[in-house]
């Protein structure tokens, strides 16, 4: 992180630069951990040819490239940002991580442990820099939102929160009426069709030998696993829900990647 050029409330420049250099702990596999990978859903074998993985692409500018993006917002905002009270500081952190299990059994342990710490930590200071630098009156409480999702604990979601009641929401619609006009219509856009930001699947962490993950960005093409029409009664109806799912791509990605028309 870069020493932005304007000033900031005291200690606030410090604790976000150990923030943004804090690694979530390491995770050792449990007694009765998973060693299988589940098999091909419905949903995946109705995915069409241009949603599916087709391959691996590496970007070796993707970290050069998030850390350009967050020096950007955090100048930017440095005169308005919220003082420490309200933010998840140094000494907080590595208490409450102190006190999780690094064992964990599967994905659903993955997925509770990531959003006790990288999403707790992380939320409101997301929230400050990208959608309401000049909302100090906020104290780092976020706008954003990040839950496990669907039928299978293996998956969660990054969506805009709620509105609220009492002070809450009171509070939510004066932070609101901070951001500039472009951000606040993609806010309610989003808030209002309950779409989500961004979705993850997590998986188990014997998913994969040492040697299968390191072997990924190598990869070529990925054998699809798809349906049999023929033998598939659902076949059209999978196919029109997986339609309706698809949501816009990134016109200008937070990194370095050709952009397609």
């Amino acid at each position: 992180m870069a020493s932005p050029s304007a000033s900031a409330p005291p200690g606030v420049l410090e604790e976000l630069g150990q923030l943004f250099s804090w690694n979530p702990p390491f995770l050792y596999p449990g007694k009765m951990h998973s060693t299988n990978t589940r098999k091909p859903s419905f949903y995946d074998k109705h995915f069409t040819q241009n949603l599916v993985l087709k391959r691996v692409e590496r970007f070796p500018s993707l970290v050069q490239d998030l850390e350009r993006n967050v020096n950007k917002s955090l100048d930017a905002a440095s005169k308005t940002l919220p003082p420490l009270p309200g933010f998840p500081n140094a000494q907080e952190r590595e208490d409450h991580t102190n006190n999780l299990d690094d064992q964990v059994e599967d994905e659903k342990a993955i997925s509770a442990l990531y959003q006790q710490t990288t999403a707790h930590y992380c939320l409101g200071v997301a929230s400050t820099l990208a959608l309401h630098p000049t909302a100090s009156f906020s104290r780092w409480n976020s706008l954003l939102s990040w839950t496990p999702s669907g039928r299978s604990s293996a998956y969660a979601q990054l969506s805009f929160i709620g509105e609220g009641h009492g002070g809450t929401k009171t509070m939510r619609e004066g932070v609101l009426q901070t951001m500039d006009d472009r951000t606040r219509l993609f806010f309610e856009d989003l808030r209002e069709s309950n779409s989500p930001l961004a979705t993850w699947e997590f998986e188990n962490l014997m998913a994969g030998s040492v040697e299968v993950l390191a072997a990924v960005p190598n990869l070529g093409k990925f054998s699809w696993t798809y349906c049999d029409p023929p033998t598939c009664p659902s076949h059209e109806k999978g196919r029109n829900l997986v339609k309706l799912s698809k949501g816009p791509d990134a016109r200008v990605p937070p990194w370095s990647l050709p952009v397609c028309s």
